[in-house]
């Protein structure tokens, strides 16, 4: 995936006021299947998302060898593959695991079997996605990533309101309150209405 790094410092959006004394920030990566939250005691709170690499979980890489025989000490050597390419050593010929191509081969008998000294195979980043939650001065309070093509939905909920786009209800359990999504509601209603009038004919 080809990440586009925009300047998104313009897309930073500041939330709650000084006076809400903390700020409750969730998040899901999966479309609110499930969630992950951090609450701020600083406020206000900045919040944004934005395109990042995940370095060392991809399976395409680098493949780094520290070869010597009995003339050459030390010789670095490296080779593009994914993670099953592994090195095969046969005397002067080094071959991969995956599929058996000739990866360096020499006459140079004389010299004696290349070995290895060290072998080290090094991901390449892949795209993803971040979330940050600063202070409006830039001083980073949390941070989360994930591989993907897509940022994380976010909400953030000031001091005991409820995030944009919910509705707060009362109930006699702790905090003694819960935030029901508008929207989520919304298509519940909807699914009940139409199960009924299905029903009626």
């Amino acid at each position: 995936m080809k990440l586009n790094y925009t300047d998104y410092t313009k897309l930073k959006m500041q939330y709650c006021n000084a006076e809400d004394k903390d700020a409750t920030i969730k998040w899901s990566w999966d479309n609110g299947k499930t969630f992950k939250q951090y609450i701020s005691q600083v406020v206000p709170v900045v919040v944004h998302t934005a395109p990042t690499p995940i370095e060392g979980i991809g399976t395409i890489g680098t493949w780094t060898l520290d070869i010597y025989d009995n003339i050459t000490t030390s010789y670095i050597f490296s080779y593009s593959g994914d993670a099953t390419d592994s090195p095969i050593f046969n005397n002067r010929t080094i071959t991969s695991a995956k599929d058996g191509r000739v990866l360096s081969s020499d006459p140079n008998n004389h010299a004696g079997p290349v070995r290895a000294r060290s072998i080290k195979f090094t991901a390449e980043p892949i795209g993803g996605y971040k979330i940050i939650i600063s202070t409006v001065s830039g001083g980073k309070l949390y941070e989360d990533k994930k591989a993907g093509n897509a940022p994380p939905n976010f909400t953030v909920a000031c001091g005991k309101n409820c995030p944009e786009g919910s509705h707060k209800c009362t109930h006699n359990k702790y905090p003694g309150y819960c935030c029901l999504d508008c929207s989520a509601t919304a298509a519940s209603i909807r699914a009940i209405t139409n199960e009924l009038r299905a029903k009626n004919g």
